[in-house]
């Protein structure tokens, strides 16, 4: 397993063990949600309060026809027909709209879902890059420092030949060589 792949997974323990066990209860009440008993309860609500709308208006509409001398008419009958489409249809319009609030809980739960879901896509994603951020970094680091080792040994013995040449000339020529020895500037030229 390359270090890479061991600091990936030491930083993956981390976050689970920093998350705990929230995350994945949230996520299986997200996925356990349905709306489908909210709607059951509101239907039930809707017809008993229908049911009791149609009664209480249907002892009110007798009530106007006895008064009135409907009752054993084709009238009352009409009118009964009436108060019962007109209390369906009450019924149906609440129905509709139950069901179009059911739908939009399901579909903002999905939408929830979903976006836990790409969370945790990009945490493994800033994980995975993060540990090679951090593999780059260091072989970077690395790498910059022996150079660095690398131009300052050059970089002194080309003085210390220079120095042994003698003068300006011999340190300009000193510099020079150490320059193109590890791909560096060194000093072009000679000073007079």
């Amino acid at each position: 397993m390359s270090a890479l792949a061991r600091m990936f997974e030491q930083e993956v323990q981390a976050a689970r063990a920093s998350r705990g066990a929230v995350l994945p209860s949230a996520i299986r009440r997200l996925q356990d949600f349905s709306a489908q008993p909210a709607l059951d309860e509101t239907i039930r609500g809707a017809a008993r309060r229908a049911r009791g709308e149609f009664d209480d208006a249907l002892t009110d509409l007798r009530g106007a026809s006895v008064r009135s001398g409907r009752l054993n008419t084709g009238f009352f009958d009409e009118d009964a027909g009436r108060l019962f489409r007109r209390v369906n249809e009450n019924l149906d319009n609440t129905i509709a709209q139950a069901s179009l609030n059911a739908l939009g809980m399901q579909q903002a739960n999905d939408a929830r879902l979903v976006g836990v879901g790409q969370q945790q896509e990009q945490q493994f994603l800033d994980l995975l890059t993060g540990g090679l951020d951090r593999e780059t970094a260091e072989r970077n680091a690395r790498r910059q420092s022996r150079g660095s080792l690398i131009r300052s040994l050059a970089s002194v013995a080309g003085t210390g030949l220079g120095f042994f040449l003698g003068g300006p000339a011999g340190a300009a020529v000193g510099g020079s060589l150490a320059g193109s020895m590890v791909g560096g500037s060194g000093s072009r030229g000679v000073m007079s």
